[in-house]
């Protein structure tokens, strides 16, 4: 009788774990805020496409986010030898009961709203809103 107490409580637990689950990829708990886990200087690990790996054409960017809503986008490109760099600020914000990111930065073309999959310390995978493009970050 015991152990199916025990097997029951578990049960509830686990249930109650992925209930917490904000975002599809996980974590199932933070004690971290939202914030305090976006905020981070980022850079692209993996990119996919329309589920094929893109990732060399994203290596040169880097996004900053601070917890207050700022943001950055970095990219240092190395073309014949020459470096040009590229970097655009503005804000991020948390969209659709945080389940969204939008960038709206002063280059009005690198401005996206992404689905969250995963937000953790150590990983931001983003999909775009109506896109098949999904960027997986970590920190530089």
């Amino acid at each position: 009788m015991k152990t199916n107490k025990i097997f029951l409580l578990l049960i509830v637990i686990t249930s109650l774990f992925s209930a917490c689950r904000k975002y599809d990829e996980g974590p199932a708990i933070s004690v971290r805020s939202r914030k305090e886990r976006i905020a981070n200087n980022w850079k692209i690990d993996k990119a996919y496409s329309n589920g094929n790996d893109v990732t060399q054409y994203y290596t040169a960017y880097d996004l900053e986010f601070t917890k207050g809503g700022d943001a950055k986008l970095i990219a240092n490109f190395n073309i014949g030898g020459t470096v040009f760099s590229f970097d655009s600020k503005g804000t991020w914000s948390f969209e659709d009961n945080d389940e969204k990111l939008r960038l709206d930065l002063e280059n009005n073309l690198a401005d996206k709203t992404y689905n969250i999959l995963k937000l953790e310390e150590k990983e931001l995978w983003l999909k775009t809103v109506g896109g098949e493009d999904e960027l997986h970050l970590k920190p530089r």
